[in-house]
């Protein structure tokens, strides 16, 4: 039995707080459906079925995958889970699926996508209690979500009206690195004990984002040339590729280092540098820091430092002895922009001949001669 073509029907109602909807008419395996949109966003009917129009197309089109005739926000997660999430590193991975079900599937998982205002979801955001750079990174998951909406023909595609929705502040760093110098992590190396004092000055020498540490391979070194190859990272108990293209590099490994490298190495010519003993595979990051890094750099009064710190010093240290080309190389930026706007100052030590250089010459007012 062929199928019959159904638009549905269309009428203007007046609903009981005063304002007049479209309300369209349909039917699905027989069932009668209805849903309901303001006069006032389209205010024609040829208005009402243009925006219907994607709709009527899947309602009719029995070979298309089922997509809900008013999809909401609710059917495209579970798309995302299925298709997009599960493809995400862990650590990635943990955090969506927290803003999905702690903040964004409650509040808006049954809402219809075209029903969702970008001015309701700015009052929202503004209530969720994150600090700003978190509540900004779950607008930016829900500006994902409304893209891929689109490309799943979920969603006109259009202009994404969530990108209107504004969280200030969300850029902002929530706290300034501590950015040591090389004396002082000199001093935390030596507060440590092995492996964990190696650790440290591997990441301070080299610049390295901890995962990478934690991910060296004695294959990774060449003793001859005295460089190592940056190509993987070890976070939340899995290896994956490191952060970005650029991030995969081979760089100079310093004398100290490379000495302190070759006396643990002993005769191991292959196998992680850092094995824990326990598991044989990498050492978790976060154990480390909280066990003994924190503990050794606040007994020396250096503060709450982090294992990022070691990377932000270790780009002050060099900011002022090279040219920003070879600052972004050493850093393994794709951009310069990254290094120079992101990862620390030139220490004030390094910025003042430069001050004195720049503003030699000028002379203070001399005060008048007292009689």
């Amino acid at each position: 039995m062929s199928i019959r073509y159904q638009r549905g029907s269309l009428r203007r109602e007046k609903r009981a707080g005063g304002s007049d909807v479209w309300v369209w008419r349909y039917r699905v395996k027989g069932t009668m459906r209805q849903e309901s949109y303001p006069v006032a966003k389209f205010r024609t009917k040829t208005a009402m079925w243009q925006y219907l129009e994607p709709s009527v197309r899947v309602l009719n089109n029995q070979s298309a995958e089922p997509v809900p005739v008013a999809p909401t926000l609710g059917n495209v997660i579970r798309k995302y889970r299925e298709l997009k999430l599960s493809k995400l590193a862990a650590s990635t991975r943990n955090t969506q699926n927290g803003q999905l079900n702690i903040h964004i599937e409650p509040k808006w998982g049954e809402k219809v996508l075209t029903e969702i205002q970008p001015g309701d979801v700015q009052d929202w955001i503004e209530t969720v209690k994150l600090s700003q750079v978190s509540k900004g990174h779950v607008m930016v998951l829900l500006r994902r979500l409304f893209k891929l909406a689109m490309l799943w023909q979920m969603y006109p595609v259009g202009f994404n009206p969530l990108s209107l929705v504004e969280v200030k502040g969300a850029t902002k760093r929530g706290e300034e690195p501590t950015i040591l110098t090389p004396t002082e992590v000199t001093r935390l190396i030596e507060e440590l004990g092995p492996p964990h004092n190696l650790m440290v000055l591997a990441t301070a020498s080299l610049g390295l984002r901890v995962s990478e540490t934690l991910a060296l391979r004695w294959e990774d070194f060449d003793f001859k040339t005295e460089t190592v190859r940056v190509q993987r990272a070890y976070t939340h108990q899995e290896l994956k590729e490191t952060k970005s293209a650029a991030s995969k590099a081979t760089i100079p490994v310093p004398a100290a280092l490379l000495a302190a490298l070759q006396e643990a190495r002993g005769s191991q010519d292959e196998g992680w540098v850092f094995p824990s003993p326990v598991t044989s595979r990498p050492y978790a990051a976060g154990m480390i820091l909280e066990d003994h890094i924190k503990p050794a750099a606040q007994k020396l009064g250096f503060g709450n430092v982090g294992w990022h710190d070691l990377r932000h010093s270790f780009r002050s240290w060099i900011s002022s002895k090279a040219s920003t080309t070879v600052q972004k190389d050493l850093m393994r930026h794709a951009e310069e922009s990254t290094t120079a706007n992101i990862y620390g100052r030139t220490p004030v030590e390094d910025m003042r001949p430069v001050a004195e250089m720049a503003t030699k010459g000028l002379r203070a007012k001399q005060p008048a001669a007292t009689r």
